[in-house]
């Protein structure tokens, strides 16, 4: 469903670009399924979230590079908004906890991220709300200049702790987490 939507989105903008599928070994047929739909579609080789990023990140060829869950949590349609950001900072994350965005979630895993973000971000000194959303878009720039070794969801951190030290900017939008 989802690569069918990205396409859906993609046609009308004339845009170059290429959907890349990372499977975690699932047994429902992933891989055929997004090549008959025209993904790249591979079975991660490095382990943990942050390797099947980075695996992904490795192979992408195009100057911006958009991360996101293929449930439907992260709603394709904000692609438009995350791209039309990409002029305005080398990380554009879409936020759940900034003005105009929400997280449908169950209250005490809203309370956890919400309590984690905010330590974190006070404890690393990052001007964020959300960083530990992984629907971003990222330059590719931004992987030319650091790398990660995380291999856990706490490379999104890594990522944007390195990004800014290395002075890259960062920008939140709102986003309705689902």
């Amino acid at each position: 469903l989802l690569i069918d939507k990205i396409r859906e989105l993609f046609k009308p903008l004339g845009y170059t670009y290429e959907i890349i599928i990372v499977d975690a070994g699932s047994k429902d047929n992933t891989l055929q399924l997004a090549k008959d739909r025209g993904a790249q579609a591979f079975c991660q080789e490095s382990p943990g979230y942050g390797g099947a990023l980075h695996d992904a990140i490795m192979r992408a060829k195009g100057g911006s590079i958009i991360t996101m869950d293929a449930d439907l949590s992260h709603n394709p349609y904000i692609i438009k908004r995350l791209l039309s950001q990409r002029h305005a900072a080398h990380i554009v994350i879409a936020s759940r906890y900034i003005r105009g965005g929400l997280a449908n979630m169950p209250i005490t895993r809203r309370l956890l991220s919400v309590v984690l973000n905010k330590f974190l971000c006070f404890t690393l000194s990052l001007p964020l709300r959300d960083i530990s959303s992984g629907f971003r878009l990222y330059s590719a720039e931004v992987f030319k200049e650091i790398d990660f070794s995380a291999r856990d969801f706490n490379v999104l951190v890594e990522i944007l702790v390195k990004a800014y030290m290395n002075g890259f900017i960062i920008k939140e939008i709102p986003f309705h987490y689902q």
